[in-house]
């Protein structure tokens, strides 16, 4: 099992928040698969109303610092985290695949995170 952590210190508060989530397959290279989304962060934290920024929020919300409405202040961290099969509502084939994270703040992208992993389902 790996275990993901990340600390970034904020220089300032952040209240206009873009998320751009993508999710990508390793296929000859990783292609585009399944979603590529933007997101309001902020409205997402005060609705949560997008079903699959929501499914990827339930896979960090208990290892991170983001789990309130803006603005963001001071550090953003994720703490041991790491993937939960059962978190993820959606079928996976085996494979190797990356969720890639574009972060923006008036319109400046401010941080990118790019997580890559290998699934494997269960011969039952």
């Amino acid at each position: 099992m790996y275990v993901f952590n990340y600390d970034a210190t904020l220089l300032y508060e952040l209240y206009n928040v873009k998320v751009n989530v993508q999710m990508v397959k390793r296929a000859n290279g990783y292609k585009p698969w399944l979603y590529n989304i933007t997101v309001d962060a902020c409205e997402f934290q005060r609705r949560r109303n997008n079903p699959m920024i929501k499914m990827v929020f339930n896979i960090f919300k208990n290892y991170s610092n983001l789990n309130h409405p803006c603005p963001y202040r001071d550090s953003v961290h994720l703490y041991g985290l790491y993937l939960k099969p059962q978190l993820i509502p959606i079928p996976l084939p085996t494979g190797e695949y990356g969720l890639l994270t574009t972060w923006n703040f008036d319109n400046k992208t401010i941080s990118t995170v790019n997580l890559y992993f290998e699934f494997k389902e269960d011969a039952i």
